[in-house]
């Protein structure tokens, strides 16, 4: 993951290979994050890396479209390097809101919701940029997530653009379950192991239906608590053992 981080930010420099020229100030990331099994006991030497490049709101179609570009760019670069990497624009308000949009190669990028949320919680690594206020939001004030996040602003206690806001967790729609159930079916043939124990949680999740506690609430509490065992705080641990 550390090389990965490495290697974009060389990119980013300008490489001799990859023309990274003509990028409005504007379209450049508010954040970027690394999500999924890198950094964790599942990733292996043959896993990718998702990275969501969080953008201004409102960006223009054009601003979009050079910043794909760039991103793709950096893509077949670090292809040489026989790093398989994939970009995801992304607003993050636009997302909230709950706008189909495609950002993770492991989900269906569209009626997964929450689970890819959930997903992102407790996988993310902040690469640069904002950090996720969901962070700074405790355990037990979850289920009035945005009138504590209006008074973390209102209080001065998070400076203006210094965090992002994805959203909160009221509960997933248990179709998003089923609708998980089949895509991990799908992506066994080449994940098997990481299918499976996905394909667990759901299960898990879908006999806890309604009272559910997604797995990444399950470790902002561990961090809360204090909890600094990096074996027990692992996301893919925490997903065998729940």
């Amino acid at each position: 993951c550390v090389l990965v981080v490495y290697f974009l930010f060389q990119a980013e420099d300008g490489i001799r290979d990859v023309d990274v020229t003509g990028v409005q100030t504007c379209a450049l990331p508010i954040s970027r994050f690394v999500m999924g099994s890198g950094g964790t006991i599942a990733y292996t030497d043959g896993s990718d890396f998702d990275i969501w490049l969080c953008h201004r709101q409102g960006l223009s179609e054009s601003a979009k479209e050079e910043l794909q570009k760039k991103a793709t760019a950096i893509e077949k670069w670090a292809a040489s390097f026989n790093l398989e990497v994939h970009f995801f624009l992304m607003d993050a308000e636009v997302f909230k809101q709950g706008t189909e949009v495609d950002l993770s190669v492991e989900s269906s990028g569209t009626a997964q919701h929450y689970l890819l949320l959930d997903e992102f919680y407790r996988t993310c690594i902040l690469m640069a940029g904002r950090y996720p206020i969901w962070w700074l939001v405790p355990p037990m004030e979850e289920k009035g997530y945005e009138k504590f996040v209006q008074q973390l602003k209102n209080k001065r206690f998070v400076k203006e653009n210094e965090s992002i806001d994805f959203g909160g967790f009221p509960n997933a729609h248990v179709s998003e379950f089923f609708g998980a159930a089949l895509w991990q079916l799908y992506k066994s043939v080449d994940s098997p192991y990481k299918a499976v124990l996905k394909l667990m949680l759901m299960e898990v999740y879908a006999e806890d239906y309604p009272d559910v506690e997604m797995l990444s609430m399950s470790y902002k509490k561990s961090v809360y608590n204090n909890s600094t065992e990096m074996s027990k705080l692992d996301p893919y641990v925490m997903l065998y053992k729940r």
